[in-house]
């Protein structure tokens, strides 16, 4: 907001402005500006309008951005894996492996280098404080001592990177300063980083109508998930949030699998893909809808009025709570089947 701008001053007569960012992808794309020559400006009506309309623009530039860089990153995806000197996978148990095959945990010596590690996967190409790793590693220790501490784990970690890599693996660690951060360059390949790649690809192949193209990436996104990010470390709070995000890609990329495996027709693929989604949540009710819906369509009443059976169970034991109407509807649908027979 300012009054009598650069502008004002060069004789174009403008008496107020009002600017807002453009934010897109977490990162400034631009700004979006009013200016009026009115005196009797209305600045709260102007502002009002002008942040939801940089709100909007905001979003559909970020979807733009993103489907950009996801379609021009697709071409190479297929050899990003096998380019790369080190793979990470993090989805289900922690497993690294280099250009010679499946790498040890044992090549760091230290418990501790190795946790090191999986937290700097998480947070590739962020550089992160040395106090953020002594607590993330030593949470309640002293100080000075940690400090200590977390240069030897460095050392181990550094060590272990060289043996693991085919190249100086050393150079992947990068220590700035009070910073310390993995080189986000393309030697590198993580499993969850392609899942989210492949799940925001299949997301702009479908809106483009490219409807194989997008089931295709869907199933090979699914196929990376083979199970929770990180599971071995269970207790660990830094990778919470992650791994639950990580888990509701998942389970959306199942529905829309399902979705569309239906729509095509493909009823038993569409119902290995609801019971896949369920045996890593039991309490989603609409894929037990879905699933007892396709059940009757195969001409499965029976198992259709079991899966009913097992929703009401689930959600029973885990949330203390009943079937909805619509799921009811769908149980009485079979039962009328099953009558009719």
């Amino acid at each position: 907001l300012g009054r009598a701008p650069l502008g004002a001053r060069a004789g174009t007569g403008y008496a107020w402005y009002l600017w807002a960012p453009l934010l897109a992808e977490g990162k400034l794309a631009g700004a979006l500006g009013v200016a009026s020559k009115r005196g009797d400006f209305d600045l709260v009506r102007a502002f009002r309008g002008l942040y939801v309309l940089a709100v909007h623009l905001g979003v559909y530039l970020s979807w733009a951005l993103a489907r950009d860089q996801v379609l021009a990153r697709s071409a190479g995806r297929a050899t990003a894996a096998e380019q790369a000197d080190l793979r990470f996978e993090c989805l289900g148990s922690f497993r690294l492996a280099g250009r010679g095959g499946p790498v040890s945990p044992d090549v760091f010596g230290r418990l501790k280098a190795l946790t090191l590690l999986k937290f700097l996967v998480s947070q590739r190409g962020r550089p992160v404080p040395r106090e953020a790793l002594i607590e993330v590693l030593w949470p309640e220790a002293d100080p000075v001592r940690a400090a200590a501490n977390l240069r030897v784990v460095l050392h181990a970690l550094r060590r272990g990177l060289t043996v693991a890599a085919s190249r100086d693996g050393s150079q992947l660690l990068v220590s700035a300063g009070d910073m310390v951060y993995l080189d986000p360059s393309r030697r590198m390949w993580v499993d969850a980083e392609e899942f989210v790649a492949l799940a925001r690809l299949a997301g702009v192949l479908e809106g483009e109508g490219k409807v194989d193209e997008a089931l295709d990436a869907m199933r090979r996104a699914a196929r990376l998930y083979k199970g929770d990010y990180l599971e071995d470390e269970p207790y660990s709070d830094w990778c919470l949030l992650e791994r639950e995000r990580l888990k509701e890609t998942y389970l959306n990329l199942l529905r829309q699998t399902a979705r569309i495996e239906a729509q095509r027709g493909e009823l038993p693929r569409a119902v290995e893909t609801c019971r896949a989604a369920l045996r890593v949540d039991p309490l989603r009710e609409d894929v037990h809808r879905r699933l007892i819906r396709l059940l009757i369509d195969l001409g499965h009443v029976a198992d259709a009025v079991h899966q009913y059976n097992v929703c009401r169970r689930e959600l029973r034991n885990g949330l203390g709570a009943e079937p909805s109407s619509e799921t009811r509807a769908a149980y009485a649908a079979a039962l009328a089947t099953m009558e009719r027979r």
